[in-house]
């Protein structure tokens, strides 16, 4: 059994293996995970997707680890996650071009999540706005979706799916 240090979050914590390591230089000296087929010939190189198909979401969340779990989380499926601890440092980010969908906790200093929506939906009423929280508002007028923590990161990701499917309706005068 092998064990390894690792840095994490610099704490450093050993981790044991239960299967033998091998080093990438063990591996090529042993020829192992050589691949022996022949290439294609036809074979194109992997286009990245088009810009207007990556989605943009701003994430707002004073908790350090659940900011950072959300971001990440949300990353491997895909999207781009513009994260920060507090709703002014959001709203000084906020662009409705770049950002296709806010979520936020309500619960933070200086500003709740609540009023941080309204403040956005006053800049961009057709931006999608998921509350995303422990203690969530009484008054949900200015947010398209709530969600009471605790739940499943699933849950949220499919909010998420459900509100940028939607079609953009524009806000009446």
């Amino acid at each position: 059994m092998d064990r390894i240090p690792i840095d994490v979050y610099r704490t450093i914590r050993t981790f044991e293996f239960n299967e033998p390591l091998i080093s990438v230089r063990d591996m090529a000296e042993k020829n192992l995970g050589t691949d022996n087929r022949k290439p294609v010939a036809s074979a194109t190189p992997m286009n990245p997707p088009p810009p207007s198909s990556v989605r943009t979401i701003l994430l707002v969340d004073d908790g350090h680890d659940t900011r950072i779990l959300t971001k990440w989380f949300l990353n491997n499926f895909g999207f781009v996650v513009d994260s920060t601890q507090n709703a002014s440092e959001a709203l000084a980010r906020f662009d409705p071009r770049i950002h296709d969908l806010v979520i936020t906790d309500n619960t933070m200093p200086g500003m709740t999540g609540a009023e941080f929506a309204h403040v956005i939906k006053l800049r961009s009423p057709t931006t999608p706005i998921i509350m995303f929280s422990g203690n969530p508002p009484e008054d949900s007028a200015c947010l398209d979706l709530v969600l009471q923590r605790p739940a499943h990161l699933m849950l949220l990701k499919e909010g998420v799916d459900r509100l940028l499917a939607a079609p953009v309706v524009p806000a009446s005068k």
